[in-house]
């Protein structure tokens, strides 16, 4: 199984309930406000790019990495409200 992490760009005011649905419904974990790591078995990085990118719009930038080893450091008081 391999791990993934989606990071993203958005531009304009636009409410992005569907990406954050399909992030929630892929169990993915919000580790920073735009930045979401997730599991994910038989696909690749350019597969779930292409997943995700038809849930932002056009201009916004949108990246997915295929991570191995990997440390994260966030604020005890972290909030993405």
């Amino acid at each position: 199984m391999a791990v993934y992490l989606l990071s993203y760009d958005l531009r304009g005011s636009r409410g992005y309930k569907e990406l954050h649905g399909e992030l929630e419904l892929f169990g993915a974990v919000q580790v920073l406000r735009s930045a979401w790591y997730f599991n994910r078995e038989g696909t690749t990085a350019e597969v779930m790019e292409h997943h995700f990118k038809a849930l932002v719009e056009s201009d916004d930038g949108l990246i997915v990495f295929e991570v191995g080893e990997w440390v994260m450091r966030t604020p005890d008081n972290i909030s993405f409200d």
